[in-house]
This record gives C-alpha cells, sequence and structure tokens, in this order.
C-alpha cells in the first residue's frame, strides 16, 4: 500500500529541502507550481513528469521523480532549474510502498475521473 511519508520545502531559490524518513525505494516528487506558464529541469537522474500550464500562462505545474537509491536517501537538499521568475513553491513529497520500477504512469490524455458507460 502506498503512504504519505513526509514533504521538504523550497529553502531558498532553486534548493528544495528533502523530506524527512526517506528510504531506498521511496518515491520522491519533486512538484513546482507557479503563476505563470513553467518549464523545470529536475535534478540529474529524475525523470520529468507531466506539465501543465492553464489559464492562458496563469498557471503552471510541473513534477518530476525519482526511486531514491541510497544517494537520493541521504541527501539533504537537491537543486533545480526552471525558466520562470514570478512566484512559486517548489517541494518533495516522499512516499513508501510504491511500485519500485514503475511508480508513476501518466494519465495519457483521458481523464482519472472518467468512467466507463454501464453495458
Amino acid at each position: 500500500m502506498v503512504a504519505f511519508v513526509s514533504i521538504g520545502v523550497e529553502t531558498s531559490g532553486l534548493t528544495v529541502a528533502n523530506a524527512a524518513g526517506v528510504s531506498v525505494g521511496d518515491l520522491l516528487l519533486l512538484v513546482s507550481h507557479s503563476d505563470d506558464d513553467i518549464t523545470i529541469t529536475p535534478p540529474a537522474g529524475w525523470t520529468s513528469g507531466l506539465r501543465i500550464a492553464a489559464g492562458g500562462g496563469l498557471f503552471g505545474l510541473q513534477y518530476a521523480w525519482i526511486v531514491a537509491d541510497s544517494t537520493a536517501a541521504a541527501a539533504t537538499d537537491f537543486t533545480y532549474t526552471r525558466d520562470f521568475s514570478t512566484s512559486s513553491r517548489t517541494y518533495i513529497v516522499c512516499f513508501s510502498g510504491n511500485h519500485a520500477t514503475t511508480p508513476i504512469r501518466e494519465n495519457q490524455g483521458t481523464s482519472p475521473l472518467s468512467t466507463a458507460a454501464a453495458s
């Protein structure tokens, strides 16, 4: 069962604190949102995830992920880059109990809330 472990917050500029209590195999999500369209370049070794721009550039969201190895589990913080300078927040969110090789399965253009018609 997937469980929330903890969250780390942006400490300054382009540095975000690692979540507390990270173990090898946990899923780390770097989530960044902004008052503008957003593109982030995650730390080396992370996989870029879904990027959302909404409201004609009034809101942006992007995430990246990694399954923690011993280096990521022991890290105190991570540094990333971004292409915007507007108000933003970035977090590291840690989950345990995730799938070891494919913890993220992005929705490929269909609503995760849609349901099949009853037959």
